[in-house]
């Protein structure tokens, strides 16, 4: 069996070739066309890990997209998908305009076939989690998912057992740990969804608690279900009708904005001390929720973007 994996459009455009079940090959397509942070689709890349095993397009099994775009298909947005310019636009539009028409529930999959090439959509935290689950040496383990968002996610959490992945709870956007994280990144003078990792660094500079743990601790509360973000804080989920992921609210509460060619000053690093702690108290949290449900096999596997913070893992 080979799979060819594909993401285009979204944070680093990417590839990977799977044969058999081992992966063989990958990479991000900045690697290629020299672009840093690339969301170009991933052709270079895709031909590297084909021509790598010495295969062409037509050998492929499958070639899979981490991401089910059936999520997005909604009444709100049928403005772009109602009119038609081109005739190669059935390709997307018919099946579209009838998702809305069966008003059904969203296929946990969605395929597409022509000759012998079939693409296959699938849930994004579902792919997180596989990433994870099927790289460790577990047979049985818990698992843990956290990012920015998916199609509707920002959070999963399940077990993993008998070869079957069971997942057991969930997160909604806008309520996403990843995206609070890029929002003080935002605040900071960095480029959300690139630069946590800048926030991450900050922060090992201010391991102490100040007076930004108070205020930060405005902005959630953990539930019985996992957390809930105070969105008046917030434009991040406004995606393009506002300039940043904070509002005029957060402003008055931390002070005005780091710009980017600023010092970094002594607040900066205590906001990002105090962000750090509060990332580790709400996924705290969740692996507790998980802990209570999953499979008491004690072990764990971690995916997606926020589970990238290296700090945490240490701490965990």
């Amino acid at each position: 069996m080979k799979i060819l994996s594909i993401y285009p459009w979204t944070h680093i455009s990417s590839s990977a070739l799977m044969i058999n079940g081992k992966i063989v090959s990958g990479s991000p397509e900045e690697r290629f066309n020299k672009k840093k942070y690339s969301t170009d689709f991933p052709l270079l890349s895709a031909e590297w890990c084909l021509k790598n095993s010495n295969l062409s397009w037509d050998d492929l099994d499958l070639i899979v997209v981490p991401w089910n775009p059936m999520h997005n298909i909604n009444v709100s947005n049928s403005r772009w998908d109602n009119s038609m310019t081109w005739r190669g636009q059935m390709l997307s539009h018919i099946p579209s305009n009838i998702m809305r028409a069966k008003k059904g529930l969203v296929a946990k999959e969605m395929k597409i076939i022509f000759g012998n090439t079939k693409i296959v959509y699938l849930n994004h935290h579902d792919c997180h989690a596989a990433s994870a689950i099927y790289c460790s040496p577990f047979k049985k383990c818990d698992y843990l998912t956290i990012d920015g968002h998916g199609e509707v996610e920002t959070c999963t959490a399940g077990v993993f057992n008998k070869n079957i992945i069971k997942k057991k709870s969930f997160v909604l956007y806008p309520h996403s740990v990843g995206l609070l994280y890029g929002a003080l990144t935002d605040f900071l003078g960095f480029k959300p969804d690139k630069d946590e990792w800048k926030t991450m660094a900050l922060a090992s500079f201010s391991k102490n608690t100040n007076i930004f743990d108070n205020k930060m601790s405005k902005l959630f509360k953990l539930t019985n279900k996992g957390f809930e973000l105070d969105l008046t804080y917030f434009y991040f989920y406004l995606f393009d009708k506002r300039p940043s992921f904070y509002n005029k609210k957060f402003i008055n509460e931390f002070g005005e904005p780091r710009n980017p060619n600023a010092v970094i000053l002594k607040k900066h690093y205590e906001i990002a001390g105090a962000l750090q702690r509060s990332f580790e108290k709400i996924v705290n949290h969740l692996l507790q929720i998980l802990k209570k449900k999953g499979s008491k096999s004690g072990n764990l596997v971690l995916a997606g973007g926020a589970a990238m913070n290296c700090v945490y893992n240490g701490v965990l």
